[in-house]
């Protein structure tokens, strides 16, 4: 999979969905960062509330976007500041692929 292709450590992944139940469950599970993405079925209320919530909510794919494509474009700064949204970094490796650091 993913991770031995990549030699990743499961906080290293990231599952990027619209359901509480299914996806952001099976990150929780896998120990993967767990990103709720409002165009499904989902609402930040219910995200708020959940028993497990996710660790990142973004009202859609376009702001995940935003913060990988700021993390590439400050690759050579090794970080971007995303202490707001509940990362502390979010490093880039040159190649696209992408890894994050929890507060």
């Amino acid at each position: 999979g993913i991770r031995a292709r990549h030699a990743l450590a499961a906080a290293e992944i990231a599952m990027v969905g619209d359901r509480l139940y299914t996806d952001i469950l099976m990150a929780r599970r896998a120990g993967a960062l767990g990103v709720l993405v409002l165009t499904g079925e989902a609402t930040a209320e219910e995200a708020a509330r959940a028993e497990e919530p996710p660790d990142l909510t973004l009202p859609s794919l376009a702001e995940l976007g935003d913060l990988l494509a700021a993390s590439r474009k400050h690759f050579w700064n090794n970080h971007v500041d995303c202490s707001a949204i509940g990362f502390r970094r979010i490093f880039g490796y040159g190649n696209g692929d992408i890894a994050q650091s929890r507060n």
